[in-house]
């Protein structure tokens, strides 16, 4: 039995831990080290003792020695080591080198893996690498992500591309059926990342050929609010200070963004909204039409 609560502080609030690693063995080694998960029964306590729920049972951070959420007495345990478990015999499997970054903020990892043969390059002093990413938290209950992923060197972006390469994507939910299932869902993950250079190549070229015109930063600034529709505005004047030009091109744009994603202090939540919003940006297919600007006109005074 153990006592424990989940503190209310906010996700942005928490430390973040990376992780980074410059090679598969690396990576086994961050893995070996995150926190075990285990799923135990609870107990309420009064005066009159301690009595143990038969229906409600938590899911145990053993390593911190803390409740990190209710849930029901079959919920499988799907912890970050047996999660990126996976991800590694898979790719230990196939000999093939990475690099790469863990984050970890509370109970929720966000883990960053890019292949060391697999990248675009934009000229001769920049250029975006192609991996892949996952979330697994612990403290909710959700599911098991994974998606394709760039990050550009140069500026060291990182942004998902979930609608652009869906073909590249896990959600899987914590249910125990996952558990038989994952192994084979992950190798074919990973062995559709490894086909998609070339698709990424004409992604980056278009979105670097395409411009949107706009004839305010009053109209700039309305369009972006559409893009970040639901996103605190905040952020989107965050990124709008990283385009000074009215003629932004899609490629800057998309860069513009991930970059506030990649060096601001924003929840994992918030990022992975955002990043939706950069995928766009780079998505030339998808047309970005400048809202309008409606002037008053001062009535003519008869003379």
């Amino acid at each position: 039995m153990l006592d424990g609560t989940v503190s209310p502080q906010k996700e942005s609030e928490r430390m973040t831990k990376v992780d980074k690693f410059e090679s598969l063995r690396d990576f086994e080694g961050i893995v070996a080290g995150m926190d075990d998960y285990d799923r135990l029964p609870l107990f309420a306590e009064d005066e009159f003792g301690r009595f143990e729920s038969k229906r409600v049972h938590g899911i145990v951070n053993l390593n911190k020695r803390s409740v990190t959420m209710a849930c029901g007495k079959e919920y499988p345990v799907f912890g970050h080591q047996q999660a990126y478990g996976l991800v590694l015999d898979d790719l230990k499997a196939r000999g093939v080198n990475v690099h790469g970054r863990v984050e970890t903020i509370g109970e929720r990892t966000k883990t960053t893996i890019l292949f060391n043969d697999l990248k675009v390059i934009k000229d001769d002093k920049d250029g975006v690498e192609l991996g892949i990413s996952f979330k697994n938290p612990m403290d909710r209950k959700t599911s098991f992500k994974g998606n394709g992923y760039t990050w550009r060197q140069f500026c060291s972006n990182g942004a998902g591309v979930k609608t652009l390469l869906p073909q590249l994507e896990i959600n899987e939910q914590h249910t125990s059926t996952m558990l038989h299932r994952l192994p084979a869902v992950m190798h074919q993950f990973i062995e559709e990342s490894l086909k998609q250079t070339n698709m990424l190549q004409t992604l980056v070229n278009k979105s670097m050929e395409t411009k949107v015109v706009f004839e305010s930063r009053e109209q700039f600034e309305a369009t972006m609010s559409l893009e970040f529709d639901g996103i605190a505005e905040k952020h989107m004047k965050a990124v709008m200070a990283n385009l000074k030009t009215l003629e932004p091109t899609r490629w800057e744009m998309f860069n513009a963004t991930t970059y506030y994603t990649s060096h601001s202090a924003v929840s994992m939540d918030i990022q992975e909204r955002i990043d939706d919003v950069a995928e766009k940006f780079l998505n030339v297919t998808r047309p970005i039409n400048p809202v309008p600007i409606l002037r008053r006109v001062a009535p003519l005074i008869p003379q």
